[in-house]
């Protein structure tokens, strides 16, 4: 995998936080286009209301630095007196997800932890849109389960306990060993099952991509990361936003004029 990946943003120029270096170029439909270098393997997803180039960039639309290791989120620690800290699985830039052992009735899972320092302001709308999107999707086998909310602290806005899927993500799969025709269509199966499901409910998800399929150590794809995802019932400057991983983006999707199709 490439070690340096462009993601897109459309507003105003502005400065990236990982290199502080921006370029800029009209899109087709007369907004500013700006593209940054993403040090590192880690996916990054740009969060950008769609606006007039004339107007001022809005605070907080530059992704954040990747939220730092906690005091109170630590390998095998208890959190919350409940569940045991075993493992990081993976850290972005708007959240941390861990494996965890729930010490009641011993159930693996994983913990999703959103940091306040992220969610600031508007930002949050994306974090309660998630949950919204997992709890209408729950119980699908092919979109990961979310099993509750725990309230947070001075530090964390929420700890999202889910559904723990051992097994590997489909990027890393395609990377080391291709699958067979007949699983990879297998695969596309379980997908579009996810996405069908998600879509009856207007839920656009808006950054499906090898990343976001997790595998179970029998094949079965399960969809997860509804981070970004959209609601279309919606009407407010959150839901007109230009989101997503440029590399998987339609075109309609990186020009803010896209529906549910986006996501095939």
């Amino acid at each position: 995998m490439p070690r340096h990946r462009k993601k897109v943003a459309t507003g105003p120029t502005s400065r990236s936080p990982v290199s502080g270096q921006t370029t800029a170029t009209p899109s087709r439909n007369g907004r500013q286009t700006i593209a940054y270098p993403v040090a590192g393997d880690a996916e990054i997803t740009s969060h950008v209301p769609v606006a007039s180039p004339m107007l001022p960039a809005r605070a907080g639309v530059s992704d954040p630095a990747a939220p730092p290791a906690s005091i109170s989120v630590r390998i095998n620690k208890l959190l919350l007196n409940k569940y045991r800290i075993e493992k990081l699985i993976s850290q972005g830039s708007f959240s941390t997800v861990f494996r965890a052992t729930e010490q009641l009735i011993k159930r693996t899972v994983a913990i999703k932890v959103i940091p306040r320092s992220v969610y600031t302001g508007n930002r949050i709308r994306y974090f309660f849109t998630e949950l919204r999107a997992l709890g209408m999707n729950w119980g699908h086998p092919n979109i990961v389960s979310i099993h509750t909310v725990e309230p947070g602290d001075d530090e964390y806005v929420a700890y999202m306990v889910m559904e723990f899927v051992d097994g590997i993500d489909l990027q890393r799969m395609l990377s080391n060993n291709p699958p067979s025709l007949g699983l990879a269509v297998s695969i596309a199966i379980d997908i579009c099952s996810g996405l069908s499901v998600a879509h009856q409910s207007n839920i656009i998800h808006r950054d499906i991509k090898p990343q976001n399929i997790l595998l179970t150590t029998d094949f079965r794809a399960k969809i997860s990361d509804f981070g970004v995802a959209r609601i279309l019932e919606e009407s407010n400057d959150f839901a007109a936003t230009v989101t997503g991983t440029r590399k998987y983006m339609s075109p309609e999707q990186y020009d803010g004029n896209y529906d549910l199709r986006a996501d095939l």
